[in-house]
């Protein structure tokens, strides 16, 4: 599961919590980024961070859970988060057996994107 979570002056930061298949924490961990304000390229960024980790521990099998419904190529209208997107596409089109979904508020609705 990953989010972004808050915005400072300075930063912002976004989350992640990644668990096994029964629903055991690995890691929790939270990730700053230095001027990024915009919410959806904290989303994609913390996003991809969560892949990264998962397939540096071979956990190569993995789906990823978030409520950034946003997330989607026509809902993308500017060029930075454009290019963080497609990069973010690219890199799970590479690595076929992650995916990504969209879960509700109340966790009961889920959506497969990218």
């Amino acid at each position: 599961m990953w989010d972004d979570a808050t915005k400072s002056e300075s930063h912002s930061t976004g989350g992640m919590n990644i668990m096994d298949q029964r629903g055991m924490i690995l890691l929790a961990k939270g990730v700053q980024f230095s001027d990024i304000y915009n919410p959806m390229v904290v989303e994609l960024l913390v996003l991809q961070e969560a892949a990264f980790w998962c397939l540096a521990h071979v956990y190569m099998e993995t789906s990823f859970e978030g409520d950034a419904n946003k997330i989607n190529r026509s809902d993308i209208r500017d060029n930075w988060s454009g290019a963080i997107l497609e990069e973010v596409v690219h890199y799970f089109a590479l690595h076929s057996r992650l995916n990504v979904r969209f879960v509700g508020r109340n966790s009961t609705d889920y959506v497969s994107f990218l």
